[in-house]
This record gives structure tokens, sequence and C-alpha cells, in this order.
């Protein structure tokens, strides 16, 4: 059972980052796959050999919605962020973030995403959101719905 969820941007794909938001998941259901590198000869239809191949990590976390990791969700499902300071001098904490698409050339942003359980931690590397929903229902705490992509799979004690 995930107990949290934490969150740390990368610096470069698929490197692990250090953890600097948690969040306690409603539902959770990410699971890694391998994909096998099957090594055929000419000599016979049958494979021959079995390799490990790449891992993904596919599905879903539902988590309450927490206005400081909104931001993250957000750079994490568009991949680009432009932060200004609309009235520096009457205003000097204040800052508009906007939220743009990559352009297909461009690299994602990646996340490390780190699931604590009861002994272990679950590290999952170079992270991207799929889907992103919000659920907003009166007199219930708002929620996020996020589906995620990701390319490596770790444990640490």
């Amino acid at each position: 059972m995930v107990r949290y969820v934490g969150l740390g941007k990368e610096s470069s794909f698929a490197s692990a980052a250090s953890i600097v938001r948690y969040v306690d998941p409603v539902t959770f259901s990410l699971t890694p796959e391998k994909e096998p590198v099957i090594f055929r000869t000419v000599a016979s239809r049958s494979p021959v050999t079995f390799y490990e191949g790449k891992v993904t990590v596919t599905g879903d976390i539902e988590i309450p919605l927490y206005p400081d990791v909104l931001g993250d969700f957000l750079l994490m499902l568009l991949g680009k962020v432009e932060t200004s300071q609309p009235d520096a001098t009457n205003a000097p904490n204040t800052y508009k973030h906007t939220f743009t698409p990559i352009e297909k050339w461009e690299s994602p942003v990646t996340y490390t995403l780190e699931l604590g359980e009861d002994v272990i931690a679950r590290r999952i590397l170079g992270a991207i959101l799929e889907s992103l929903s919000l659920e907003l229902t009166p007199g219930e705490p708002p929620r996020a719905g996020c589906s995620v992509l990701a390319v490596n799979f770790q444990f640490s004690f």
C-alpha cells in the first residue's frame, strides 16, 4: 500500500532527482512492465533467447488537489512554464506562471516519483503525465487524477 508520493524535477531525462514535495494519494495503480527482446536466428523459426528489454511504467494516481503541487502536475503534462512578475513595485510577491505545451522537437520536463510504502520506497524515473483531470465537486475537497508514463523503476530500502 502506497502511503505517500514524492515529486522531484529532474535535471536531465531519467536522472534521479531529490524529492521536494510529498502528497498523500487517494488511489494508486502504477505498474512496471518489461518488454522482452527476442533474439532469433535464420536457422530456426522459434526464438533462441530472450533478453530483458526496456521498462515502462504506466498507471493512474488520484490525489487531493494541493495548490503547491498543481504547478508540478501542469509542468509534467505540458512541458514548459514561463514565470514573470507583472508588478514588481506594487506587488513584489505576485508572480504569473504561463504553462504551454512543448513543440514536438523539444524534450519534455521529467520528474522522479517516489512511492513510499511500509518498508521500502520505489522510485520511478523519467515520469511525465499523459493526462490530468481536475474534479471539483461542491462540498468535497478538490481532486486531481493523473495518468502517468515513465521509463525506469527502482527499489530502495
